[in-house]
């Protein structure tokens, strides 16, 4: 039977029984819009993390000093005595596998231009700090060693700061105040996105750690050398784990501490915490992946139904063409097309939902979440091979049909 008149013959048949064909094609149509959403939601939160990965920097240690309790009373996490740069040289040059570090010294702060004003974070660092966090340079260069050392009045800007005080302007040579203290932009760094903490990691100024503790305000006074927490890149190939270990025995040894005493500072590695978000949203990705599978079980089933009922209404017919010298191949592929046909329809309704759903899903959730081309071909092949492989039964049972007990069926 031509390819062309067979399809058309499934059209036909699918006319006949319009509300049934449409319940049947809206069961596919649900189950391919529930994959484009499930695998689209399952990259976005893939996308999140690498995200913030990247922010962080790959193999970085964040060390914090402790709390300072007294009593039932705490003081809350950086209240205990800082680390100076003494501690951070000991770190760089007796731990194994430590690649760069730098001083941390933060303070909230309001930094002006000519036309604007912005309250943001400032950040005392060395020139380390950069390649810890795997941070680039968009625009400008870094401090100079003479610069870092004299603790010069110069400033790298994070991408939203730079938007907020220049807007389009270029701001490289421009003087802000960063806090009371006049400032020269030197460089603009590239765009970070959102921190693991959920903040904006661009919304920052650097400044050399010399320069931090001359001219910015700090919420704890500061110490000969203070260097407030302190960031510390591990070389690939070394193990986080083992340097994390190795510092803080230096550090107990550096602090006077106790062998029965609590460690008085954190060591933390927020990689292994995004790390056991990965593995948690990977979870996630297979339950989503076994409930779309599920839903296009639903589907097919529900095609298999509906061509079974079809074979069973049209016995005489199946009979007759058989009689007539139809082939049980040509029985078959009409049952097959007929199944596909009602799939293609779901599909297409499945794929428009499965868009729109996923645009709801990017605007509610604020995440990355987007349809591909690639994500709806496959929830297309997807539900054509389940059509198939559930249209195969009731096309097997036409094409088998006993054509004397077909047309003397009543």
């Amino acid at each position: 039977m031509n390819f062309i008149i067979t399809l058309q013959t499934a059209v036909i048949a699918t006319r006949t029984n319009t509300l049934r064909s449409a319940l049947t094609s809206l069961g596919i149509a649900i189950a391919v819009s529930a994959v484009m959403m499930m695998v689209a939601v399952g990259n976005g939160a893939q996308h999140e993390i690498e995200e913030g990965i990247t922010s962080l920097g790959g193999n970085v240690l964040h060390i914090y000093s402790g709390e300072n309790k007294v009593g039932n009373r705490s003081d809350g996490v950086g209240s205990r005595p800082s680390f100076t740069e003494d501690d951070l040289n000991a770190i760089l040059q007796q731990v194994d596998g430590v690649r760069a570090g730098s001083a941390s010294l933060k303070s909230s702060i309001r930094v002006v231009s000519e036309a604007t004003n912005w309250q943001t974070n400032a950040e005392g660092i060395h020139g380390g700090f950069l390649v810890a966090r795997d941070w680039n340079i968009a625009t400008g260069r870094g401090f100079s060693e003479i610069e870092e050392s004299a603790g010069q009045k110069v400033a790298l800007l994070g991408a939203t700061v730079a938007e907020k005080l220049f807007g389009g302007r270029p701001p490289l040579g421009q003087s802000i105040r960063v806090g009371k203290a006049p400032f020269t932009v030197i460089g603009v760094l590239g765009k970070k996105g959102q921190s693991s903490a959920g903040r904006d990691a661009d919304d920052v100024v650097l400044v050399p750690v010399k320069a931090a503790r001359a001219y910015l305000p700090m919420p704890h006074k500061l110490q000969h050398l203070d260097a407030g927490s302190l960031v510390i890149k591990i070389k690939k190939g070394f193990s986080t784990a083992a340097a994390r270990t190795a510092i803080e025995n230096l550090l107990r040894v550096r602090r006077k501490i106790q062998s029965d005493a609590d460690d008085d500072f954190l060591v933390r590695d927020l990689t292994e915490y995004l790390n056991a978000k990965a593995a948690a949203q990977k979870t996630l990705g297979w339950l989503l992946a076994a409930t779309a599978a599920i839903t296009l079980l639903v589907g097919g089933i529900g095609i298999m139904n509906v061509m079974l009922v079809s074979v069973s209404e049209r016995t005489k017919e199946i009979g007759l063409r058989l009689a007539l010298g139809a082939q049980r191949g040509d029985i078959m592929r009409q049952f097959l097309i007929e199944a596909l046909v009602l799939c293609a329809m779901g599909c297409a309704v499945g794929v428009a939902l499965g868009y729109a759903g996923t645009f709801g899903l990017n605007e509610a959730l604020d995440w990355d979440v987007e349809s591909s081309r690639t994500i709806s071909a496959f929830a297309v092949l997807a539900a054509m091979a389940t059509a198939i492989m559930f249209g195969f039964v009731p096309a097997y049972k036409a094409a088998h049909l006993n054509p004397m007990q077909a047309l003397l069926k009543e």
